[in-house]
């Protein structure tokens, strides 16, 4: 009898759990059917990893009718799937690449854009954050893309012969007047926000769409996340640093805050830097965004930023405030017509020791796009922007306040299957560009064609001299053609740029040609664990602009420029391995040329456990001594030869460590 009643009882416990738990049982695979290690997965409070076969075992608390589960692995988009709760319960998951696969259109964000008229790439933060040496930076990034110079000095984008101005930043379709950090003589700036924040990087080196102006070479257009569904808190301590944020969600949206304290004299002091700084860099920076979706077809966004750095040097000292404000509305309508509007705000402060500066615009947009049929979209927008420049030197005082009114027409036709047409023009300040892109796509190759006249007014320090300065114009001309097939991808691109207008001697007397071909290769599949991309970058250009008597290669191009990037995925170590190696040859002097540039950077990201990650990088990892070029006989270093960076990216609230700063 008693054994009776301790066998009942023991039935009646099992029973009672029973109630309360059900067990999920599963495999996490990739697209090509193959196991991923280490994946979360996890569901309200239940959380667990995949074992090196994919295979997961998670004990639900079932007190709900329907169970929100989430599976989420570096370099892989975000699975979510509701689950009824069973008495158990087994499931596939298959994850897919953080790359958009190459499909005749793309749609990203809300942009419409034929893939092939100068997109080389869509990157996830992950991607960047894994990049040897980038140090979790957009911008160092994008530099192992063909197309864009080797610019470790500077940290900027110079993409087919332009300049960094000639390339634009744009955050949720609205203009980003600086993007980058202030920083001391020679040492490299960083893009001003971090790649978490945004759910996707593109960047155009060409022909890119009627959407965006005011820049002669090149868009980097960012997006911020539609929406957070999970709460989350962390902190990222580093070798430079602190940061840390999180996401407070709530019914129809979420709050976002992230601040980070930079600060590199603690740095210097154990690195020894080239140069001697009297105060080394030091900054604080927040960011934040607000998301209301009051219904499926509205979202409300409120994006915000500071910025305060200061330093000092032999020759100056610097401290800068630099505030953006970025607010955007779209709806789409009962009729499908899709509205969107913004209104963005840059402002920023600059005091040295002789002088004062300042700087803000106004940017303002509103567009309309509706899909008519398979074979037809279009989109009509206008935008305008508001701008004022002042410098106080002594007792002198120069203000100019330029304006930009324009209007875009883009129609988006499909008329056979596998060819896409884009058709558009803009009219700036009555300057008419048209625009045209075709993609052809057949099997597994793509062919591509884009032209179009670009205009940008003059950099302000141009029109505070000369307020009457035209727009500087570039015509271009991009073909390219796309192998893609399991894993791999093999493209070309050949381009032709001519600039009109170009500011010379307070004129608009300059001209200047840029042509070249870009090489590009990517393999995922062939080594396993492994992927790895090379890029061979020709240039030719030749320009006459600024100060210059005759017409010559700019001092910050290298005619050649070749990159590869590997990254090897040990899962054994929860470790992502990658190296970045980049040639760069010589920059022209006035009598030849520099030495060849060899820059070979260092990463490893690894997944320490479900909520810590740890970044670590070095670039130069060789120490080699580089010369830019030089200035009145005196060569031009960096200011220190090498950099490591070590960060640790902590949850201290929510599933997965590598949503720290992730709005």
């Amino acid at each position: 009898m008693k054994r009776l009643l301790l066998t009942l009882l023991h039935l009646s416990l099992l029973l009672a759990v029973h109630a309360q738990q059900v067990l999920l049982v599963g495999r996490v695979m990739d697209t090509d059917k193959q196991p991923i290690s280490y994946a979360s997965v996890f569901a309200k409070q239940d959380f667990t990893l995949t074992d090196e076969n994919g295979v997961f075992r998670l004990m639900l608390t079932a007190n709900d009718e329907k169970i929100e589960l989430n599976c989420t692995m570096l370099g892989y988009e975000a699975f979510i799937k509701e689950v009824v709760p069973c008495d158990s319960i087994y499931l596939e998951i298959v994850l897919l690449d953080k790359t958009i696969s190459m499909s005749e259109i793309v749609v990203t964000a809300p942009v419409h854009k034929i893939r092939g008229s100068g997109s080389w790439s869509n990157l996830s933060p992950v991607d960047i954050a894994t990049s040897g040496g980038a140090s979790g930076d957009i911008y160092r990034a994008l530099q192992s893309t063909p197309g864009v110079q080797s610019q470790p000095e500077s940290g900027k984008l110079l993409v087919r012969g332009g300049d960094s101005r000639e390339t634009q930043t744009f955050i949720d379709d609205m203009h980003l007047p600086v993007a980058y950090t202030t920083n001391s003589s020679n040492a490299p700036s960083r893009g001003r926000f971090s790649p978490f924040i945004f759910d996707g990087i593109n960047f155009s080196t060409g022909g890119y769409s009627a959407e965006y102006s005011d820049a002669l070479s090149s868009v980097l257009p960012l997006y911020t996340k539609d929406e957070s569904r999970i709460a989350k808190i962390g902190i990222n301590p580093s070798t430079i640093g602190m940061a840390g944020g999180g996401t407070a969600v709530f019914k129809n949206g979420s709050a976002s805050f992230n601040g980070d304290y930079m600060n590199l004299s603690p740095y210097f002091k154990v690195a020894t830097p080239n140069d001697e700084l009297i105060k080394y860099p030091e900054s604080f920076s927040g960011v934040s965004q607000l998301r209301i979706n009051p219904n499926d077809r509205t979202l409300f966004k409120v994006f915000a930023a500071y910025d305060l750095t200061r330093f000092e040097q032999q020759l100056f000292a610097l401290r800068e405030n630099n505030v953006y404000l970025n607010s955007t509305f779209r709806h789409v309508t009962a009729n499908d017509y899709n509205l969107f509007a913004g209104v963005a705000y840059g402002g920023l402060w600059d005091e040295l020791s002789t002088m004062s500066s300042s700087s803000s615009e106004w940017h303002l947009k509103a567009k309309v796009s509706k899909r008519f049929s398979r074979l037809i979209n279009v989109m009509l927008g206008a935008e305008s922007y508001f701008r004022n420049y002042d410098v106080s030197m002594e007792e002198l005082n120069h203000h100019v306040s330029p304006t930009l009114h324009s209007v875009f027409l883009i129609s988006s036709l499909s008329p056979i299957i596998g060819l896409n047409l884009d058709i558009s023009a803009r009219l700036d300040n009555k300057i008419f560009s048209p625009r045209i892109a075709a993609s052809y796509s057949f099997a597994n190759w793509n062919v591509s064609l884009a032209a179009g006249q670009y205009v940008q007014q003059p950099e302000y320090r141009y029109l505070l001299s000369n307020s009457l300065l035209d727009f500087e114009r570039s015509e271009q001309a991009v073909a390219g053609v796309r192998y893609a097939t399991n894993g791999r991808m093999l493209r070309f691109e050949g381009y032709w740029k001519i600039y009109r207008k170009l500011v010379h001697l307070n004129s608009n007397n300059g001209y200047g040609i840029s042509k070249g071909l870009d090489l590009y290769f990517s393999d995922e599949k062939s080594i396993p664990n492994i992927e790895y991309r090379l890029g061979y970058s020709l240039n030719y250009s030749d320009r006459l602009y600024g100060n210059l008597k005759e017409a010559s290669m700019p001092y910050y191009l290298s005619r050649h420029n070749i990159s590869a990037v590997v990254k090897y995925n040990c899962r054994t170590l929860r470790t992502i391995f990658s190296s970045t190696y980049t040639y760069a040859s010589g920059r022209p002097l006035a009598e030849g040329f520099t030495k060849p540039y060899h820059g070979w950077d260092l990463g490893a990201t690894i997944l320490a456990t479900p909520r810590l990650i740890i970044n670590c990088s070095l670039s130069n990892v060789l120490g080699i001594k580089h010369q830019y070029s030089n200035e009145s006989g005196m060569a031009i270093n960096p200011s220190y030869d090498r950099f490591a960076y070590v960060g640790f990216f902590i949850s201290l609230f929510g599933k997965t460590a590598y949503d720290v700063s992730n709005f």
